[in-house]
Parts: structure tokens; C-alpha cells; sequence
């Protein structure tokens, strides 16, 4: 089981909880870790590499990047040669036991355009991105696949002609691909029909066009398959990658980007985990694994309480934890300099609670927040700066940070480098227990002399005795809240469709200019069934959604179901909402059953729900909650544990996220807001935990417009 969220804490509330681990002795060698900005450019944005390969190409007016993408899956047995793109030399320290081989080659794994560590796909807002996928997975259940590209605030757009999608499509999971020279009537097709989802012109391809509103925010976005029951396997095996934003150029939303001196060396980090099964080490040149069915995953495999040094293994398993396909790779920020990492968690079902510690003493060192989900965290103060000692990051969520040595240590040697380690803590989620794991080294180059800032801040930690110190001068880089445009001329929006008893009929021309998804001579309009009319009334004043995320267990499975109601929850006493709260659990339904919600809301208006995460007899698991298309505002937490608080920024940031841990036995109480740009298709909420969303935890929405 897993669970996803993404989660802000300082060192005062799950730092006492846990404690704090000591590393002994000096760092391991390890390769630098790869940029994989520079070796795999493909980029709209001025200034970027221009691609070198025929993956990526983009316009001369920046406005375009059009990409191919082609999903593979390795078989060494057809194809030894690409042992190259599946191979990871293993850690100092860490071995195989009986072997003395320091690679290990894992068969099976799944590649997007032939490596773990694809392309990082950067674009400008107000852009459009043009993405052709080709299927070139194995046959069989696992072999659909389409594709998602998670936080963009893109049209889900869907339209037909007959029985196919016309292309290009937006970014909706309701179209489908299956292996080159498989049928529609073969094994592979069987998860493309679960969900109703459409082939296009061929059924190995599928063309999508994504049309980047003029005021879409700066920051971390990624990209990963979406196939109902598939997604698990394939996001577990290796599908991802990453997609960075750049906001316009004086905009307003102002991102992560410094607006106070030059911009500072950024690093992307994907994190990655794969387990292994079949792990032998007869061979004496390479260690031999295959990718570990899904079903057969397990939490435990590295043993309890122990910290894994960037991999395990436990009889013929064992467990990776790559960073841009790397194992423990190696990081050197220069004398003087700082850095923003871009750190996105790409695990199917891992949850990293993500600390950057000092190597010799075993205490946390402070990096300055800047986004999560592809969103500013503004100051919280005038000039007051979010340092955080460590982040809790379900699957799905993204980070970006400013690593300083003078934020992290405030008084320090400064004749001396500075060794630290990029780790996760364990974590239990209630139904797993993930590991504690080294994942990368770093060192801090030594700084001759303290270096003068204007309107310094000194961030005084102890200094260690008998080691002279100097005092830094630390100057936050300044971030500014992103504020969507009101206007609708701003958004590059399909057309809108209205609902006229049980037919959708085309709506008013897209505003001029905007790159909209018309497709000549088609009716532009889904062919899914609309939600009902009694649905699709407007919320009342005072009127807010209940959302359950529920489990079910008998003998033979567990069943993961979502359930909806409406109530105007301020004219409830608790013993009527928590009547309502049971109610609604037990009409939950796992998605594609008869009964699983199909929600409706409508263009311009703003909803509050109440996602509540109840225990089922034995089964106490976090879960993470997601919704496609847009940000949600965080308004508050109720968590029984403590464990979970509300992300921190300031208010002008208004919290928003796209992903969020809901609390076992608590809730989230959130704001969504509901644009014409999402009216045109359908799209869906889930948790993204994947075990759970492929095992039915997730429901569908469509947005109408007035």
C-alpha cells in the first residue's frame, strides 16, 4: 500500500517525532549527477541548447516545442544492447551478496525515448506544446498507454468522429495506445476499454496539442501515463519526466525566479525508485535483475530500521533509488555560490519525508522554499524568507529550493568544505513503512571569507566547539505569489460548451488569438455521457462537496472507492455531518463501477470541499489527493496525529497546491476554482498514490460553462 501528499515541516514538529540520524565517517565517491537540462536539451525558451537530437524541435519565435516521445520497454532478450540505458553502478558499499560486480543491469524497466532521465521539456507560458507519443511498449495488460501532464493548467479537450479521437487531443485520459502490431481485440487492449477511452488515427500513436494560458505560473511540472490500472506498473518501471514553466518575462506571478541579483545555477532532481526481483550474481561482469511485478511490491524489503545507501538488497530482490537514473550521484555547490533544486518525486507509490543533512554532526541543514507543485511560496513576512528543515513529498509532488550554505548554517569554518547528505527519513504512512535512504552526497566547496550582502541576515545556529566561525551574511532570494489573470482574453481556451437538458452544444467562439483545439468539420464536443441534470445544478449559497476517499477489505481484496455528496456543512450539528461523512463512505465506488461519481461544476465559479480520509476497520492509510487541471487552495487540516499541517507561505500565496496528503481519520478542507479552460473534455480526481488509484480510487468531473 502507499500514500501520497506533499507536506512542509520545520524542524519543531516531525523533526523531534523522528529524531535525528548521525552519519559516520567521510563521503563516498560517486559520479557528479547528471544535468539533465544540458546532456538532453529541449527547450522553447530563449537562451536554452538548442536540441541536439530529433526528439525536441522548437519554433523560431519560442511559441512552440514539439516533442517525441516513444514509450519502450527493455528486453535484453531481444535486445542486449540496450543493457547500456538499464544499467547503474552501485554505491561504495553496497554489493550483491557473492558477487563482486559493481553494475547491475535490471531487464523489464520501461523508457521514455531510451533513458530513465528523459527530457526536461521547458516552455514559456502562453506557449503551446505539441507531443506525439508512440507506443513501443511490450504486448500484454501492461502494454496501454497515453499520457498526463501533471499540475499544467491545460484543456483535458476530447472530441470525435465516429469512433476515434480526433487528434490533436488535450491532456485527457479518456484517449488510449497500445503496443505496435497489437489489435484492439488483444490482452493489451483490455485496460483501454476498462475506462472507455478512444484510439486515434493509428491505435500505437496519439497526438496531443496543449495550449499554456499567457499567465501560467513559473516552476516544476512532469509527466507520466495515465491508463486506469496500468499506471502503477508503468510509472513504477521508469515512465516519467519533467516539464519546466517559465513565466512571462515582468509578469506579475513572478515564480521562482530571483528578482534580486543574477539567477542562480539550477539542478533538477527526478526521484525514482525500482524494485527488483530475480537479482543474480552469477555472472562476474554484471549483477542481472528484472523489474519486480507491482503486485509483488513491499515496503519492508530493505528490513526495519536501517538507512539504505542509495540501494538494497534482501535474497534475490532488491530496491533502486535513483536520482536522474543515477544511484547516489554526487553533488559540488561552489565557494560562495547558491543553487535552486528542482526536486519532483516520479515514484508510483514512495513517499519521501526529504532533509539535506550535515555529514559530520547528523543535523539538518535549512534550505529556503521557494514553490511547491509549480507554485511560488511567497514570503511570509515583508522580507521574511520559508526555511524548512525537511519536506514530506508523496508521489506527485514537487519542491524547488534554494540551497545557501550561509542559510543553512549560519556560522560555519569557512576554511573548511562542508560535506552534507540528501536523504529521506522513514516514513509510515499508515499502510507502508518506506525506508530511511541516502540518495545523494553533496559537498560545499570551502568559502575563503565571509562575503557581504545587502540587508544582510544572519542565521545563527550554535557553532561547533573549538571550530572558529564567521558570520555569512544570508539574503533570501525574494519570491513573489502568482495571481492567475481574471481576464478570459488571457487564457488559451478551447471553446465553451454549453448543457442544454442532455445534449452539449457548442458555446461561444474561443477569444481571439488563442490557440484553442477546433477541429475543422468535426462537432467539437466529447461523446462521454454527461453527468445528470440534478448533478449538474449549481451549488447553493452556503452549499459545499464531501468527498470520501474509502477503503474496503475482504478475504480475498481490498477495494479503494471514492463517494461524493453535497450539504451545507454549517447548518450540520457533527453528529449529522458525521452521519452524512458514513452515509457517503458506504455509496463510495471503486472508478468505473455504475455508481462512481461523475461531478459537474460550471466556468467561473469557485467550490469548497471537505476531502475526508476515514479508517475502514483495519486499514489506516494516508492518502494523497489530486486534481487534474487545476490548483487547489489548502483553507485547513484536521489531523488527529499532528502529522500533517497546512503548506506554509504567505497569504497572498493562498496555499495552493495540486496535491495533498489527506490525514488518516482527518481531512483537508480545500478551495478549487473552476476555469472555461477546462470546459471541453472531462478529467479526474484521485489519490496518487498509484496502488490506490489503480485499485479504484479515483472519480471524473467535467466542468460546464453558465
Amino acid at each position: 500500500m502507499q500514500s501520497n501528499t506533499t507536506f512542509f515541516a520545520t524542524a519543531g514538529g516531525l523533526f523531534r517525532l523522528l529524531g535525528i540520524l548521525s552519519f559516520a565517517g567521510g563521503p563516498a565517491s560517486a559520479a557528479e549527477l547528471v544535468d539533465i537540462v544540458a546532456t538532453r536539451p529541449c527547450s522553447a525558451i530563449a537562451g536554452d541548447r538548442i536540441a541536439a537530437s530529433g526528439n525536441c524541435t522548437a519554433s523560431a519565435d519560442h511559441k512552440k516545442l514539439s516533442v517525441t516521445l516513444t514509450a519502450k520497454q527493455v528486453d535484453l532478450s531481444k535486445t542486449p544492447g540496450d543493457a547500456g540505458s538499464v544499467s547503474f553502478d552501485l554505491p561504495d558499499g553496497v554489493s550483491y551478496p557473492g558477487s563482486a560486480s559493481r553494475r547491475i543491469a535490471v531487464d523489464g524497466l520501461m523508457l521514455y525515448n531510451e533513458t530513465l532521465a528523459p527530457e526536461v521539456w521547458r516552455v514559456n507560458a502562453g506557449s503551446t506544446l505539441e507531443v506525439k507519443l508512440v507506443n513501443r511498449l511490450s504486448a500484454g495488460e501492461t502494454g496501454a498507454t497515453n499520457l498526463h501532464t501533471h499540475g499544467l493548467l491545460v484543456s483535458p479537450d476530447l472530441d470525435t468522429k465516429g469512433s476515434k479521437a480526433l487528434e490533436p487531443v488535450g491532456d485527457t485520459v479518456y484517449v488510449c495506445t497500445i503496443p505496435e502490431g497489437e489489435t484492439t481485440s488483444s490482452p493489451s487492449s483490455k485496460n483501454c476499454s476498462a475506462h472507455g477511452a478512444y484510439y486515434g488515427n493509428s491505435t500505437s500513436e496519439m497526438n496531443y496539442r496543449l495550449a499554456l494560458p499567457a499567465d501560467h505560473p513559473e516552476g516544476l511540472f512532469w509527466y507520466h501515463p495515465h491508463v486506469h490500472m496500468n499506471a502503477r506498473t508503468q510509472v513504477g518501471a521508469g515512465l516519467s519526466g519533467l516539464i519546466f514553466v517559465q513565466g512571462a518575462t515582468g509578469s506579475a506571478s513572478g515564480g521562482t525566479r530571483a528578482t534580486n541579483g543574477p539567477q542562480p545555477t539550477e539542478r533538477f532532481l527526478m526521484l525514482k525508485d525500482h524494485q527488483l526481483g530475480s537479482v543474480s550474481g552469477t555472472d562476474p561482469a554484471i549483477v542481472k535483475a528484472g523489474f519486480l511485478p507491482v503486485g509483488e511490491h513491499d515496503a519492508g524489503l530493505c528490513g526495519a530500521g536501517t538507512t539504505v545507501h542509495g540501494a538494497c538488497f534482501a535474497d534475490d530482490k532488491g530496491w533502486l533509488f535513483t536520482v536522474n537514473g543515477q544511484l547516489y550521484p554526487h553533488m559540488t555547490i561552489k565557494s560562495g555560490e547558491r543553487e535552486i533544486w528542482r526536486i519532483a518525486n516520479t515514484s508510483a507509490d514512495m513517499t519521501y519525508d526529504l532533509a539535506l543533512i550535515a555529514r559530520d554532526s547528523g543535523r539538518p541543514l535549512r534550505m529556503q522554499l521557494l514553490a511547491r507543485d509549480g507554485i511560488a511560496a511567497a514570503q511570509e513576512g515583508p522580507d521574511s524568507a520559508i526555511l524548512v528543515e525537511r519536506v514530506l513529498m508523496m508521489p506527485s509532488s514537487r519542491i524547488e529550493v534554494a540551497i545557501d550554505r550561509a542559510a543553512s548554517e549560519g556560522l560555519f569554518d569557512s576554511g573548511q568544505p562542508l560535506e552534507a547528505v540528501l536523504k529521506t527519513y522513514g516514513y509510515y504512512t499508515g499502510g507502508d513503512a518506506w525506508p530511511a535512504v541516502e540518495l545523494a552526497g553533496v559537498t560545499f566547496e570551502a568559502t575563503p571569507a565571509a562575503v557581504t550582502m545587502a540587508k544582510p541576515r544572519v542565521v545563527r545556529h550554535h557553532a561547533t566547539a573549538g571550530v572558529p566561525s564567521v558570520a555569512k551574511a544570508f539574503e533570501p532570494l525574494r519570491v513573489t505569489a502568482w495571481t492567475p489573470s481574471a481576464s478570459p482574453s488571457n487564457t488559451a481556451a478551447p471553446p465553451a460548451r454549453a448543457i442544454k437538458g442532455d445534449v452539449r452544444a457548442p458555446g461561444p467562439a474561443a477569444p481571439s488569438g488563442s490557440d484553442h483545439m477546433a477541429h475543422a468539420g468535426a462537432v467539437n464536443q466529447h461523446p462521454l455521457p454527461l453527468p445528470s441534470a440534478e448533478e449538474c445544478k449549481p451549488l447553493q449559497p452556503g452549499e459545499e462537496r464531501l468527498i470520501v476517499l474509502a477503503i474496503e477489505k475482504t478475504d480475498r481484496a481490498e477495494m479503494f472507492k471514492i463517494g461524493a455528496a453535497r450539504a451545507k456543512r454549517q447548518k450540520l450539528t457533527p453528529a449529522q455531518w458525521n452521519d452524512l461523512v458514513q452515509k457517503t463512505i458506504d455509496t463510495a465506488a471503486q472508478f468505473g463501477e455504475a455508481r462512481s461519481p461523475l461531478l459537474c461544476a460550471h466556468a467561473g465559479t469557485t467550490e469548497t470541499w471537505t476531502v475526508v480520509n476515514k479508517p475502514y476497520k483495519d486499514n489506516f492509510e494516508n492518502h494523497n489527493f489530486h486534481v487534474h487541471q487545476t490548483k487547489f487552495e489548502i483553507v485547513d487540516v484536521q489531523d488527529p496525529q499532528n502529522r500533517i499541517a497546512p503548506p506554509r507561505g504567505g497569504a497572498a500565496a493562498k496555499r495552493l497546491v495540486d496535491n495533498y496528503p489527506v490525514p488518516i481519520g482527518g481531512s483537508i478542507r480545500l478551495k478549487v476554482r473552476f476555469s472555461r479552460n477546462q470546459v471541453g473534455g472531462r478529467f479526474v480526481l484521485h489519490c496518487h498514490i498509484l496502488e490506490h488509484e489503480d485499485k479504484g480510487m479515483m472519480a471524473a468531473i467535467e466542468v460546464m460553462s453558465k
